[in-house]
């Protein structure tokens, strides 16, 4: 295949504008390239799912540059105007959807993480009043 100079031109342009070196990468629709082609890495919870004693500090991260987690605490689906704010205090039984969002990329996928905080029986006695002495 035969391309011109302002072709090439044009090629080299976008793929600076992207920090991509491949005209075939994620590209964004804005500067005129195909759209999104690459989805970003989904987010990765720490700690990780289970059964806590005690309320968590939940933290998430996705390893594509520049990304932004979006989640959910609802049983929603999460958006790219879902909350960000982190860490995420998880302190009763708790699923946390979420989603990596960033420019030039598809939306991740959803990641799920859920998290069950079981009091001690010493912890719930006390709770309701009653001593387990």
């Amino acid at each position: 295949m035969k391309i011109g100079v302002q072709e090439l031109a044009r090629a080299l342009a976008r793929s600076q504008y992207t920090g991509s070196s491949s005209s075939s990468g994620a590209l964004g629709r804005a500067n005129g390239g195909p759209g999104p082609v690459e989805s970003a890495v989904a987010p990765t919870f720490s700690p990780g799912s289970g059964t806590y004693a005690s309320a968590q500090s939940i933290t998430m991260n996705s390893t594509t540059p520049g990304a932004v987690v979006h989640y959910t605490v609802d049983g929603g689906t999460p958006t790219a105007s879902s909350p960000t704010s982190q860490p995420v205090a998880v302190d009763t039984t708790t699923t946390i959807k979420a989603i990596a969002v960033t420019p030039n990329f598809l939306d991740s996928a959803i990641a799920t993480g859920t998290y069950t905080i079981v009091a001690s029986p010493d912890r719930q006695a006390t709770a309701t009043g009653f001593s387990s002495r």
